[in-house]
Formats: C-alpha cells, structure tokens, sequence
C-alpha cells in the first residue's frame, strides 16, 4: 500500500556513534553541523560547544556505551543538534542519515537493558543491523544530568587509526 504524495512520511534520524546506532524522532533534529565548528571548553567543568543562532549550545561525544569523553576521534566529523524542549546540544558522530520510521522494526527494550536511567526505549532493526531508539530530551537528561549539568568538554582530537566498520547505517538503509 502506498502513502498518497500528499501525506507527510514519518522519519527518524539515525545517528551512528561508532557501531551503535541510536534513532530519534526527525522531529528531535535541528540541524547537522560540521564538527570543525565545535569549539574547545572554556575549563574543564565545562562542555564544549557550538555557536549556532546567536547562542552557545552544548556539544557531548558519547561512546557506544553512552559516556561523554574528551576527545573526538578522526571519523567523528558531524555534530547532530538535537532538540530538547527550548534548548539544542549536539552529539558528535560518524554519520547521520534520514529513514522512513517504516523501515525500522521496532522491539520493546528488553528487560537486561531496562535501567532506571537509560535513553532507550526500545531497539529496532534496519536491514541487519540493531539499532536503539530513543529521543533527543532522553538523551539530553543522560548527559546533562550525568556530568552535574555539563559534559566535559572536547578538548583535543585523536587518531585511532581504525578503520570504517564493515556496515554502516548507510549501507544498512539501502
């Protein structure tokens, strides 16, 4: 069955950290912005941020394990914003690519991963590959909560020398 061309299709963003993918609602994404264009903390209580619409908004790097660090590696050129409520902050990833919600097969979150502060809400698949859903106000509760309401900043970046994964969301979507 198709959509009619005048009905707007549901889509989520997906955003791939390193090999975790997390899926927000399209509507959770601002804009995509260059991670060149983060700017250093001022100290290091404070998180890094982007100069977007006049403001400084705050930047985290999470790991596939969901932690902000310091440090942006090579492949992490691409600074998702998000919004939460009346705020933006931005996630620093690899790639970040739209999808009909359609394509996404959606599972309740399953009871090992359910933690009282988890992001997640569930996980979906996409092609082969498990993706985690979730919504930018969850994760801005994650990270801003767990660094006493800043993340630490990105202070340098590092080359690990590792090479593009085998699949990524990209090719997972075709």
């Amino acid at each position: 069955m198709s959509v009619p061309p005048h009905k707007a299709q549901l889509h989520v963003s997906l955003m791939q950290l390193d090999s975790v993918v997390l899926a927000v609602p399209q509507s959770n994404l601002h804009t995509v912005e260059s991670a060149l264009d983060i700017q250093p903390a001022v100290d290091a209580g404070s998180a890094a941020y982007i100069k977007l619409h006049g403001r400084e908004w705050p930047v985290y790097c999470p790991t596939d394990n969901l932690v902000a660090v310091n440090e942006m590696t090579d492949d992490q050129r691409i600074c998702a914003m998000l919004i939460s409520g009346d705020s933006l902050f931005g996630l620093v990833c690899r790639e970040v690519i739209s999808v009909e919600a359609a394509q996404l097969r959606p599972f309740k979150l399953p009871e090992c991963m359910r933690t009282p502060d988890t992001p997640l809400h569930g996980v979906g698949i996409l092609g082969e590959r498990v993706i985690c859903l979730t919504s930018a106000p969850a994760l801005y509760a994650l990270f801003s909560a767990g660094h006493g309401g800043s993340a630490p900043g990105l202070l340098s970046t590092q080359s690990h020398h590792r090479a593009e994964p085998v699949t990524n969301i990209t090719e997972a979507s075709a």
